[in-house]
């Protein structure tokens, strides 16, 4: 290693906290929009900045870059979710189709096969499959894993047949 990084590391394993710590803090207090909060960090690049009660400014906790990612990410996934539930309510309401998700359990029948491979019931189309974080396009070669979410198209009465092939039990999905 070069010596500048021993000398460096020297200095700051022997000088004080109080000597090397940022004095611009940057405050925020629980009730503040968070819009408020990003744009105060954006000004002036902390890392995190430090939440207070009003009026006394008591430290009751931090917000990091990362809580507010998570947060973002949470709201956005909540936004796509109630998305896809209106237009699964749309395609019901048009078409008297039912579409109903599924979570394959670790027992499922299909599990483990390709879609191409299974005897599913008549009237039935497989719309998607959630894998994690990812939407997977269903073609006959993807095969079913468990935990898989996978949203069906039916017609009505064929909910129960995709429950026990799905693991579950009858009425167990989603329907949207």
């Amino acid at each position: 290693m070069p010596a500048a990084f021993f000398k460096q590391t020297a200095t700051t394993n022997n000088a004080a906290v109080g000597d090397i710590c940022s004095r611009d803090i940057v405050m925020t207090t629980p009730d503040e929009p968070l819009g408020t909060a990003i744009r105060s960090m954006a000004a002036r690049d902390p890392g995190r900045i430090l939440v207070v009660t009003p009026g006394t400014q008591t430290p009751i906790g931090m917000l990091s870059r990362i809580e507010v990612v998570r947060g973002y990410d949470t709201a956005v996934s909540r936004k796509i979710e109630e998305q896809h539930t209106i237009e699964r309510l749309r395609l019901r309401t048009f078409t008297g189709v039912c579409v109903m998700e599924y979570v394959i359990g670790p027992s499922a029948p299909i599990g483990g096969k390709p879609i191409g491979d299974i005897q599913w019931p008549a009237e039935r189309a497989v719309a998607s499959i959630r894998r994690r974080e990812r939407l997977v396009v269903p073609l006959g070669e993807t095969v079913i894993r468990s935990g898989d979410a996978i949203t069906f198209l039916t017609e009505p009465g064929h909910q129960t047949d995709l429950a026990l092939l799905s693991g579950q039990r009858a009425g167990a999905g989603y329907e949207g």
